[in-house]
């Protein structure tokens, strides 16, 4: 029993930390295009400097 409350305990450390990187992916694709709405400026890198 204590093996199965071990296993499931890391399953859910494993997906809190899939669900945090999923967040951070989002939120570091997002901002480029959030940037250029704003400026309307043309981007030449990932991270929306022109």
């Amino acid at each position: 029993m204590i093996i199965a409350y071990l296993v499931y305990a890391a399953a859910v450390v494993a997906g809190v930390l899939v669900v945090a990187e999923l967040a951070a992916g989002a939120v570091r694709r997002g901002r480029p295009r959030f940037d250029t709405f704003v400026d309307h400026a043309p981007t030449t890198g990932e991270d929306g400097d022109a």
